[in-house]
């Protein structure tokens, strides 16, 4: 049975959905994030269609996704080529 007024505070959800979203990721990064979710979107669809033409390959980058994201979302350098490393 639903108790009213028991049910979420949709002014503070809006108020905080950035926080939500980033936690204190710092703002001039927060591109890395909103990058995540689009190649997080790119690594799940070759899991769940299985007749996709290059199906193969989808599977080699969902492998790496966690790697290649954990490397963009932290920072640091491989072979030169970096980004600038986000202080926790």
């Amino acid at each position: 049975m639903a108790v009213p007024g028991a049910g979420a505070c949709w002014a503070f959800i809006d108020d905080r959905l950035a926080l939500f979203t980033y936690g204190f990721y710092p703002e001039p990064l927060r591109w890395r994030v909103n990058l995540s979710f689009v190649l997080l979107i790119l690594a799940i669809i070759p899991v769940l269609y299985e007749k996709m033409p290059g199906r193969k390959y989808g599977l080699w980058y969902s492998a790496i996704f966690p790697f290649i994201t954990g490397w963009l979302l932290v920072g640091g350098e491989v072979n030169g080529f970096g980004f600038e490393p986000v202080d926790t």
